[in-house]
């Protein structure tokens, strides 16, 4: 999955990252995908320090 912050393609971000977040629940999927969405636009603004 190229196109990243479109959660309506959790499934296909899901397959393509496979592993432990397949089995996860829908709810923690999205759960860590909007964790991974908010990191990656910290780091883009700069805030990028070790928490």
């Amino acid at each position: 999955v190229k196109k990243f912050g479109d959660a309506s393609r959790i499934d296909s971000i899901v397959a393509e990252v496979g592993g432990g977040i397949e089995s996860a629940s829908p709810d923690a999927q999205i759960g860590l995908f909007e964790l991974l969405m908010d990191g990656c636009k910290e780091v883009s603004r700069g805030k990028n320090e070790i928490k």
